[in-house]
């Protein structure tokens, strides 16, 4: 572990915040917000662009395995990130990336990082 984290690949064990907008199916997008505790609970901030009422808060707890981080939602919703060097990569169900004209879009970045 001590490997990872020295080389940047997300010590999820501190603090974290991860932003950037999501691609969504019904509006421009998706600012998505991700903060991490050393607590293993998350919040997620949703808020899908140009929608009223479009905006949607989760929270949960994540658990790591490997480079995989999974964040459960309160209602047992999963969903998966990769962690890659400065951000997370947002993930498929069966954990592999999401490919397409797209793919590059399914990336949030780090903001800030504390002990």
């Amino acid at each position: 572990r001590d490997v990872e984290r020295s080389r940047g690949l997300g010590d999820v064990y501190k603090r974290q915040v991860y932003e950037g907008t999501l691609p969504a199916a019904d509006a421009p997008g998706i600012k998505t917000t991700i903060s991490s505790d050393r607590n293993h609970h998350f919040t997620m901030k949703s808020v899908y662009i140009d929608k009223k009422d479009g905006t949607f808060n989760e929270q949960g707890t994540y658990s790591r395995d490997s480079n995989v981080l999974a964040l459960r939602a309160a209602d047992d919703d999963v969903s998966y990130y990769k962690i890659e060097p400065g951000q997370l990569r947002r993930l498929n169900m069966d954990k592999k990336p999401v490919e397409g004209a797209l793919a590059e879009h399914y990336v949030l970045k780090k903001v800030s990082g504390c002990k």
